[in-house]
């Protein structure tokens, strides 16, 4: 089945750039106005006041082992929830990699084991 997921849920961004589902099965909405982790129940909200490294975030990427990596303009961040906590694990900038686009760089920790 499928649900409407919108401002009368607690997401009133107007403009969702990107989605992700961790191994929880919660979903992460990457926004102008920060990321909302969705998990039929309710719906959380970080900015950078929570601790990211920017509000406007363009990316949402599970990753295999179960935390998330954002993107936004410049760095990603590896993050994880805890008892609707937001965990903040590494911030990981590549100057030529960002040349090719946050999607590349989230890529990139993926693929590349030693940042796991």
């Amino acid at each position: 089945t499928f649900s409407r997921i919108d401002s009368t849920k607690g997401i009133p961004a107007t403009r969702i750039l990107s989605m992700g589902e961790d191994k929880a099965g919660r979903i992460w909405f990457a926004t102008e106005i920060g990321i909302f982790v969705y998990d039929d129940t309710k719906v959380l909200h970080f900015t950078q006041a929570n601790g990211l490294p920017r509000t406007y975030a363009n990316q949402a990427l599970a990753a295999p082992h179960g935390s998330m990596y954002l993107g936004f303009v410049g760095p990603i961040t590896r993050v994880r929830l805890h008892n609707d906590s937001l965990i903040i694990g590494s911030v990981l900038i590549s100057e030529k990699l960002r040349l090719r686009g946050t999607y590349s760089l989230l890529k990139f920790a993926i693929e590349n084991k030693s940042l796991l």
